[in-house]
Order: C-alpha cells, then structure tokens, then sequence
C-alpha cells in the first residue's frame, strides 16, 4: 500500500539498530498478552474473558478494572534480547520521564462522538415558486419561504424540526438556545424562543372543538367597571381553558389562530349592560391572558429535555447539549451559487408560465439551513452505538431533503475519541507521532478537497509545531518545547524507544524530536493547534499536565477527528470512526518495539497490521480511490440536479 510523504522524493530507510531499555530489571513483556481483534461491529466493552482483562489490565482495590495505558500488544522482542549496541541507557540519567501515570481508578470506555455538518433545504426560495423537487415528498415548510434565513423564525423552526424527527424515531434528542442569535439576527423576533417553531402554531384538531366554545360572563352593575373588566377576564379565560380540560384537548396543541378567531366573539360573551369599552377591553385582555397562558404550555412541553441518551457514558459529559442528541447552526456551510457542480437535466428546473424561462439555479431555488448535528458521549465497544449512528441517519433522511456529499458545499463529519480514564503525555507524544507519519494516508480515504479548505487542513502544514518544522515560521517560536540539560537528553532516550531512525528525514524527525520534548499536555497541545483562523485535520482538546483531567465545560478531553466530508450514510462513517479509534488504541497500549516497528513500516510505506486496522474497511475505501487514490462518489463531484439530495436510508446516499 503505497504512503504519500511530506518530503516528496523520500523514502527513509530504517536503521536496524535497537535502543536498550533498562528502566527495570523486570522483563516489559507480560506472559500471556493477546492482541485483542474486535469483531465488527464491536461486541460489548464488558464481555471479555477473564484472561483477556488480565491481558488488558489489573483489578484495583476497588473492584474496577483499571486498565493500563501501555502494552497490551505483544512486544515480539524479550527484554533479555535486548542490545547494547547503543547508548540509551537511562541508568546514567538523573531524570526518568513521567509521561505515563497510572491512569484514574475504575471504567476506561473509549468514548465516541459525532458531528455532523448538513445543507438541509428548508423552504422555496419563495412562496411563488414551485417546489424544485415536487415528487420527492420529504418535509419543505410553506412557513418559510416567507421567512428571512437569518431570522430566529427561521433558524429554530428547522433546528426544532430536526429534533422533533430525531424524537419520532425513538433518538433522545433536546433543543437548544443559541445565546448568540439575538446580536446577529436583522430580523426582529423577539417573542419567538428558542423552543418554539412557526409550524408549531398551524392549524390542528383542536382547532374544531375550539371552534365552537362559548363563554359567558355576568356583568355585576354593583361592582366597578375596572373590576368587571378584571373579572370577565379571569372567568372567561379559566372557561377557555375549563373547555379544554372537557374535550381532552391538549393545551400545546391550541394554535395562535384560533385564539384570535374566538376573540371576535368575547364582547358577546359578557351578559348584561356593559358598556362598549368595557367589552373591547376585555377582548384585549382575555386574548393577551390566554396566549400568555398558551406559550406556557407550550414551552413546558416543547421544551422538555427528556432523558439522556442510554448509550451516554455516565461522568463524562458535563454540557447538557453531549447527554443527548442536539442541533446547532453551522454557519460554515454554505450553499451559494456554483453552477459548475451540477448537471440540469431538462425540465429539471421550474420555468415562469409566461416566459418559459428557468426560475433560478442551483442550488439557490432552496433556502438551506447549515446544521451540525451533535450525538451524546457514548462508549465505542457499546453494541448499541452503531445502531443509534444508523437510526439517527435513516430518521433525517427519510424526513428532510439533506443535499449530496460535494466537494462546493464544505461540511464535515467531526469524530471525537475520548479516554473515561484519562489521557497520559505518553499516549498523546505516541499518538502524535504516529499522526504525523500515517496523516497522508489517512486524507486519502476522503475527497480529495479535504486537506485544502479551512476545516481540516494537514497537520504538518498547518499546526503550529508543522509550521515551526516545515515552513520554517519563526514568529511562532515561542511553542517550542522548553526542556534542557537532563530532562531533554531523557525526553530524547525515550523517544528514541518508540521511534526508528529516519535517515534522510531531518524534518520529519526534527518534527518528531519535538513531539517528545513536551512536558506537559497542554504545552503538546498547543504545539498541534492552529496559529490563525480555521482548523487542522484534528483539533486537539486534551489539556493538563502528565495525566488530562475529567472533562468539563470548558474542556471537553477529546480528539478532534475532521478530516471526513459531510455525509450522513452511517455504514460509511462507522467505517471511519473503526479506524480513528483503532489508532487511538494502538498508541495507546502498544509497547515500544512494536510501536516503533509500526512507524518504521509506516515511513517504508507500508500500513502494519499491529495498527489492528480492520482490512475489509480498508479495502472498501480503495475500491472507492480516484486514479489519484482519493476516496470518490460515484457521480464525481457533479451532482445531478433532477436528483440533489440524500436517498432514503441508512447506507449509500447515493443510492437506492
């Protein structure tokens, strides 16, 4: 398999010298040690045999399991084979690295997350025109074609819509306030929240036992007019509700409309000499009382959290909008004119009666809505996660009108790989390096476009440690690891035992070397962020200091994984996510001949088998490869108009 380079014309050699480790007179390797091969999709995080969880880790005091943070794959060299040819020997040092504590007591899930960035067509361009698509069926709301796309109306009607279908299919979902909505909306709106939807207030069954209500009230000529008023009110508007309670008519259910009929008809219902005001005022008063009263009920079941998701790892997830399924606005991606990624069949645009001329373009004869899908925190071995990936897809696009995978539209599918436990700064210099050899091979199981927009740019162009090494940027100097004297000639030993020689590689291993000389999370962490606006192919949300610590607000402890288009088949994406969480695992546990062998296979272009990646998803990703070996849809970028958006299901967007 061939592995594109960063220094093109390269190709390192491998040095078979190999570094003595003597941190301890006991052998590294344990008797016994299986590498464990997951079935597909993965069976259960807690149905391994005894011997496999003593292969994986010990049993604390607690009872937990406490699983290891190093070598669980099988080491093929034994300690005793060790050579001495070499000079890292870390007897002579006064500092031994303290990059892998032990990693917190109890459960260590490998916890999982998606994002996933769509162009959903909302509405018509306007209510004049025809629907683009008339045979297709799925939800387009006559509500918004009149409604500004920048507008709450807009925005929180398709957001709530999405999450209505997902609760339909039996997905835990909850809505959400975008705080930031009011200071960028030209629209104003400001009695519309952000649990509501402008489909919420059509017309419905209640509508026809409403109809027919009638009040009465009995005007008092021994009280005031003011208390009359006060009191017609009161008992018109308990009757309102009183009918409700008769019918078994649900309250949230009771649209704006019918109120507003009915009160044309509240002057009549006051009984006896009042004077005309009075009635009017009344009027006024009763329609302001009951939709008060309305939104409450509303809002009280609209918007109800419900439970948390039952794949939700317990623990992990502080933020509300991560213990459930949720939606947020992407404004990232847009759907602006780009006629070049269509064929328009004929007919497959409407035309003016008059005219015969076309009615627009695509992919303009839409108002779209950029939404980012987010699921609960969940625990990857769980057998269940897959069919909720699967369930959640099917449900959107069996409803909405998703557009096609393509490259105009720049959406993402986003995979956070998180440790219950913890990250070490070990696992995270390992994970980091093997990153860095793997990352082109990694960017061309998707579209080719991937690796050149804003989102997901490479890490060694694009990262501040990539800049550093490779563009030679001297104004982000001040990343660079800081450790003398001991410590960075003990950072270098280490690294040396999980890292082959590269000869002809200066940079990459000046990369590398950098890697190693971090000393705490949040410093290694910075080193692979981005110096200016936009992303790298993995946004790295791991801080701390040897040991991360549990995830909070502010600091979620995951990796990033965006190198993925938008797409929502989930067969496609679990493919994907198998494949992040295998390399995740491997620098995780892997001891350091092995890990060191895997890079030296790497470098030789060549993907080792130790990674533990599953060979039919890979071979499905190259029986999908362009001629230049990039993952392609079948239509090549150009979507046929007459057909734009997601088919129905689970799988294949493309087909039925």
């Amino acid at each position: 398999m061939n592995v594109q380079h960063y220094n093109s014309g390269i190709v390192p050699s491998i040095m078979s010298r190999r570094p003595r480790d003597r941190r301890s007179a006991s052998p590294r390797r344990i008797e016994g040690r299986i590498y464990r091969h997951r079935n597909y999709p993965p069976a259960g995080s807690y149905d391994l045999t005894a011997a496999q969880w003593s292969a994986i880790g010990t049993v604390s005091g607690s009872g937990h399991i406490q699983r290891q943070t190093r070598n669980p794959f099988p080491d093929p060299v034994q300690a005793s084979d060790h050579s001495d040819d070499d000079n890292n020997d870390m007897d002579d040092m006064d500092i031994e690295p303290d990059d892998g504590p032990p990693v917190r007591d109890g459960p260590n899930a490998t916890t999982i997350g998606f994002e996933f960035e769509l162009a959903i067509a909302a509405a018509k361009q306007s209510a004049e025109f025809p629907d683009p698509h008339p045979n297709d069926g799925r939800w387009l709301s006559d509500k918004l074609a009149t409604r500004y796309e920048d507008g709450l109306g807009f925005k929180y009607t398709t957001k709530n819509k999405i999450v209505d279908t997902l609760r339909a299919a039996g997905v835990s979902a909850r809505k959400s306030q975008e705080h930031w909505y009011p200071g960028m909306m030209d629209e104003p709106e400001p009695h519309f929240e952000w649990w509501d939807s402008l489909e919420y207030g059509t017309a419905n069954e209640n509508d026809p036992y409403l109809s027919i209500w009638a009040g009465n009230y009995q005007w008092n000529p021994a009280i005031t007019d003011d208390k009359n008023v006060e009191q017609a009110t009161e008992t018109l508007a308990a009757q309102f509700w009183q009918h409700h309670k008769d019918e078994n008519l649900a309250p949230y259910l009771t649209s704006q409309e019918i109120m507003v009929t009915l009160q044309q008809d509240i002057g009549h219902m006051i009984i006896g000499v009042a004077p005309i005001a009075c009635r009017e005022k009344v009027k006024t008063l009763w329609l302001e009382r009951v939709t008060e009263t309305a939104r409450d009920k509303k809002k009280a079941h609209y918007s109800a959290p419900g439970p948390d998701d039952p794949n939700l790892v317990p623990g992990v997830a502080e933020d509300q909008k991560y213990r459930a399924w949720s939606v947020t606005d992407d404004i990232s991606v847009d759907c602006d004119t780009d006629k070049t990624h269509y064929t328009i069949p004929a007919g497959s645009i409407p035309t003016f009666p008059l005219t015969g001329l076309p009615i627009g373009e695509p992919p303009t004869l839409y108002k779209w809505f950029g939404a980012e899908v987010v699921s609960p925190v969940m625990d990857y071995d769980n057998p269940q996660v897959y069919p909720s990936l699967r369930r959640t897809a099917q449900a959107l696009r069996d409803v909405m009108r998703i557009h096609k995978p393509i490259s105009h539209i720049r959406s993402g599918v986003h995979i956070h790989i998180g440790q219950q436990a913890g990250w070490t700064l070990l696992h995270m210099k390992k994970f980091a390096t093997l990153w860095h050899v793997i990352e082109p091979f990694m960017f061309s199981l998707h579209r080719e476009d991937r690796q050149s927009g804003l989102w997901c740019m490479p890490m060694h162009r694009e990262s501040i440690l990539g800049r550093l090494v490779y563009r030679h940027d001297a104004s982000l100097t001040r990343y660079s690891p800081t450790t003398t004297g001991p410590k960075r000639k003990a950072y270098e030993i280490q690294m040396n035992r999980y890292v082959p020689y590269l000869d002809n590689s200066s940079r990459m291993r000046h990369f590398i070397f950098l890697i190693w000389q971090y000393d705490t999370l949040t410093d290694l962490k910075s080193a692979m962020g981005q110096p200016a606006f936009g992303k790298c192919s993995i946004r790295w949300r791991v801080t701390g200091n040897k040991l991360s610590p549990i995830p909070n607000y502010e600091d979620i402890q995951t990796l990033e994984f965006r190198l993925m288009q938008g797409t929502l088949d989930a067969d496609h994406v679990w493919k994907w996510a198998s494949i992040v969480e295998r390399l995740v695992i491997f620098a995780r546990d892997a001891a350091d001949r092995v890990f060191r062998d895997a890079i030296a296979q790497i470098v030789g272009q060549n993907i080792p088998h130790t990674l533990g990646l599953n060979e039919e998803d890979l071979q499905w990703f190259r029986d999908r490869w362009s001629d230049k070996q990039y993952f392609t849809y079948p239509d090549k970028d150009v979507v046929d108009w007459s057909d734009p958006f997601m088919v129905p299901g689970h799988g294949d967007t493309h087909v039925r």
